[in-house]
């Protein structure tokens, strides 16, 4: 079954958390008149991405799953149809924070929820405010199974590894990449590394940044959508507010590991991780 996916660009306000959400509605509305299905968010799309900063006041940005944000856009998923990855500062029932991607059903439910494994302790203060995800999440949608992850989790190999062995044909993974103070950018790398997490699980990839100026950071966007081949399907530039869409047809993943048995061949039994 074909599926088209969109990858929703955006920026953010600093402190607009209304002005953002609205944001993310007007681009998922447009992404829905275009045909999407299923649709991913930058990493913590609706706000600033404060944990570039350390202040006690952030923690106020959190919500529960049953919280107003997801309540909104549950029902916006419902109303357009459309399966949403939706990112969330999310504080649970007995008060751990996690850096979360929340999948909503194109019925306004929640499907699957993913709590980032891979806490960056450099570079940012991510474990100053997340506790790392227990586990790796893949869920079954109308289309197929897709996998989910967030920003860094994309550097470790096992990530979409585990991912791949859970039975994901598409991963999406929700993204905020920026050039830092001084002129440090992931971008040369960015695209290699996802080319390769693509091609080398032999699956699609969906990966949303960030793009836009905060501060002293610029996030620099080009998010893109790739083939079991690592072939880019859509890729957008540095754009703000921009949807990046592509038709995929995920049983190709399976067609893709028949005719290049990349899979096949590998030899777990000697691997030690």
């Amino acid at each position: 079954m074909k599926v088209k996916v969109a990858a929703i660009q955006m920026s953010a306000d600093i402190g607009g958390r209304e002005a953002n959400v609205e944001r993310a509605e007007r681009l998922l509305i447009q992404a829905a008149r275009q045909g999407a299905n299923l649709c991913v968010l930058p990493e913590l799309a609706l706000d600033e991405f404060f944990p570039l900063y350390k202040d006690t006041r952030y923690f106020a940005y959190a919500e529960e799953l049953d919280g107003p944000t997801v309540r909104r856009f549950r029902s916006l998923a419902g109303e357009l149809g459309i399966y949403l990855a939706l990112p969330l500062f999310e504080k649970s029932l007995i008060g751990t924070y996690y850096n979360s991607l929340v999948l909503l059903t194109p019925e306004g439910t929640i499907g699957a929820v993913y709590r980032k494994v891979h806490v960056p302790c450099t570079r940012s203060y991510e474990r100053y405010y997340f506790t790392p995800g227990p586990e790796f999440v893949v869920a079954d949608t109308r289309y197929g199974k897709v996998g989910l992850a967030i920003c860094y989790d994309r550097r470790y190999p096992e990530t979409c590894r585990e991912l791949m062995k859970k039975g994901a044909r598409l991963i999406l993974i929700s993204i905020s990449s920026s050039i830092m103070p001084g002129g440090f950018s992931e971008l040369p790398v960015f695209e290699t590394e996802l080319k390769t997490r693509a091609f080398e699980n032999q699956l699609f990839l969906a990966a949303c940044n960030r793009s836009g100026q905060e501060g002293e950071y610029t996030f620099f966007g080009h998010s893109m959508l790739l083939g079991p081949d690592g072939s880019v399907l859509a890729q957008a530039d540095e754009a703000e507010n921009v949807v990046v869409l592509a038709e995929m047809e995920l049983e190709d993943a399976d067609r893709a590991r028949i005719n290049g048995p990349l899979l096949r061949d590998r030899r777990p039994e000697l691997y030690t991780c």
